[in-house]
């Protein structure tokens, strides 16, 4: 969280940047790749190029130092303006540069139509101090690389910015940053990797100028204080959120222990109210089979006649083991058979009256025996339903509070105590480092108003 917070805080005044880094990139990076002279041409007939608009002769209110280095970044000249330099003060920017071949430093001559995986990285560092601060500075470095030597480019701390006619690059830091500001994440090096075929590189330029630090209007840093303000309110304000999740999962509680007590009791009564359905519905079928016993009984004297009556009599007795003389059956035929057929009627219309009176009944029994039934199962679902929903909002109230917890103490507390602390620190450093970066305007000219540094590196051929 401290990380971040210093990084908004770094970006916030470097945003411009971007826009030098992309001037300055085109121009350089044409000018190096028109540098096929050898390394002891006139610095002048490449940084009139170099520098678009701006001549030789640069006015008083305007200073520009340029440096010839060796392969490794040591300085072997410098000119200002169009002038040798005869001052003997150093330049406030140092560069090296260390060359890889497949992991192992090798020197820059002896990387000359190697072949393999190189890496270059060109480390800055400032060696000039304002009180307790070292002068900031941004330095970008401009590549152009042969496509037909280098491939599989990698770029860190830059970008590569067109790969058209040939792979143009831009690597850029922020030199001295890092240690005035007591932070570690700005980039005080460029890093180049490449698989590279029978190599070869260019002549490389680095712009270096700190105009855009010294630039920085540190009164508008006031605002800071009231973002300190806002974020002690923020833990105030999350404190009371915590206590009123907390009084939420104390309500919670008690819900989720009164709705396992009435899930318990209507689990019981459930298991009662089933066994009871269960049982009616037992009754209901055995009455059922009693009443369709009946119903074909019934079916069977609808047809019957008094001799298929009598034959069913005699059946029946003879079952019983009684053998009785045909005379008594011929008896029983003569009554049967006095007015039998209206007889059989009225017996089969009351008959067929009952049956549905008692199938209506039976039917309506049954559909409520089914109703209690289902009734009773969606009761006990619900109920459990009801459980576990308020088990889930108990603990998701629980999850929450403890979460606001956790982030108050983790991520809140945190932020309170950098900004009570560390930014305020980081405030101050801050307004040094721009003091620092405004009191170093010139090199030379104690008239001027800025200045800025060019570094031409040799090519390696």
């Amino acid at each position: 969280m401290k990380r971040e917070l210093k990084k908004q805080v770094v970006v916030s005044s470097i945003v411009s940047f971007a826009i030098l880094a992309g001037s300055f990139t085109t121009v350089a990076i044409k000018n190096a790749n028109a540098a096929n002279s050898t390394n002891d041409e006139p610095f002048k007939v490449e940084t009139s190029e170099l520098i678009k608009n701006e001549p030789i002769k640069i006015a008083p209110k305007n200073e520009t130092i340029y440096a010839i280095t060796k392969t490794n970044g040591d300085i072997e000249k410098s000119f200002i303006n169009s002038n040798i330099n005869k001052t003997g003060e150093s330049l406030p920017v140092d560069i090296k540069i260390t060359y890889y071949l497949n992991d192992k430093e090798i020197k820059p001559e002896e990387l000359v139509s190697s072949t393999g995986h190189v890496r270059i990285v060109y480390q800055y560092s400032s060696n000039k101090t304002y009180g307790d601060k070292k002068i900031p500075f941004i330095a970008i470095t401009g590549l152009m690389l042969d496509n037909n030597i280098f491939s599989n480019v990698k770029i860190k701390n830059g970008k590569i910015v067109s790969e058209d006619r040939g792979i143009i690059v831009a690597g850029y830091s922020f030199v001295g940053l890092n240690e005035d500001l007591g932070i570690d994440f700005l980039p005080d090096s460029f890093t180049l990797e490449a698989d590279v075929k029978d190599f070869a590189l260019d002549t490389t330029y680095t712009l270096v100028t700190n105009e855009i630090f010294s630039d920085i209007d540190t009164s508008k840093l006031s605002s800071v204080d009231e973002i300190i303000g806002k974020i002690n309110q923020l833990s105030s304000g999350l404190d009371q959120i915590i206590d009123g999740t907390s009084s939420l999962y104390d309500g919670l509680d008690q819900l989720f222990d009164g709705l396992s007590s009435l899930k318990e009791n209507i689990d019981i009564i459930t298991d009662k109210v089933l066994f009871v359905t269960d049982e009616a519905e037992k009754v209901i079928d055995k009455f059922n089979e009693k009443l369709n016993i009946v119903r074909q009984s019934l079916s069977n004297f609808k047809v019957s006649t008094p001799d298929t009556l009598v034959a069913t009599i005699k059946a029946k007795l003879e079952e019983e083991g009684y053998n009785l003389p045909d005379s008594f059956y011929a008896l029983i035929k003569a009554i049967i058979e006095d007015d039998y057929e209206v007889s059989r009627d009225k017996i089969v219309i009351l008959a067929e009256q009952i049956d549905a009176i008692i199938e209506n009944d039976v039917s309506t029994v049954s559909s409520f025996v089914s109703k209690v039934k289902n009734g009773a199962t969606e009761l006990r679902y619900g109920v459990s339903a009801l459980n576990d929903g308020a088990a889930q909002l108990h603990d998701g109230a629980n999850q929450l509070r403890n979460g606001l917890i956790t982030y108050k103490s983790q991520g809140i507390d945190r932020i309170v105590n950098f900004a009570n602390n560390d930014l305020n620190s980081f405030i101050l450093n801050l307004r040094k480092t721009v003091a620092a970066a405004a009191s170093y305007r010139s090199y030379s000219n104690s008239g001027a108003k800025s200045v800025k540094f060019v570094f031409k590196t040799p090519s390696i051929k």
